[in-house]
């Protein structure tokens, strides 16, 4: 396998685990477990009781699966600038987790306004979607 497989499922899966976290985030009721954002109660680590630890793990996965996405787009533009369908899924992918990064602050600090969290699933679905797409290409390279 080479980098570009390797990221572009890892992403996926990432993307997937993200998604299934913020269901958690959401049921248990620790999506305002941390106030403020990025940070939680103005720390990187904070006290860490349940609920924030579900909130503070959601935070940090997003971060990962933001470096993996950006890394598959890095590669796929270096290295197969020429397959334009995955360009473009991997670019539109990276578009999306960074509009989630912006969507996921607006979720805290609007309180978890229904319509906001409402967008924020919405988003993560279209980025899971070109996710799998971006994992697809990769594997006819």
């Amino acid at each position: 396998m080479n980098r570009l497989k390797i990221l572009s499922i890892s992403s996926t899966i990432g993307v997937y685990m993200l998604i299934v976290l913020g269901g958690i985030t959401t049921q248990s009721g620790s999506g305002m477990a941390c106030p403020d954002w990025p940070l939680c109660f103005g720390e990187l680590l904070p006290n860490l009781t349940t609920t924030v630890l579900i909130e503070m793990s959601h935070r940090y996965l997003a971060m990962i699966v933001g470096f993996l996405i950006l890394g598959t787009f890095i590669v796929s533009y270096r290295s197969y600038r020429s397959e334009k369908s995955l360009l473009t899924s991997s670019g539109i992918a990276l578009v999306l987790v960074t509009m989630q990064a912006y969507i996921g602050m607006l979720t805290v600090t609007s309180i978890l306004d229904p319509a906001i969290v409402t967008i924020h699933l919405a988003v993560s679905t279209a980025l899971f979607g070109f996710s799998v797409v971006t994992a697809l290409l990769s594997l006819r390279t």
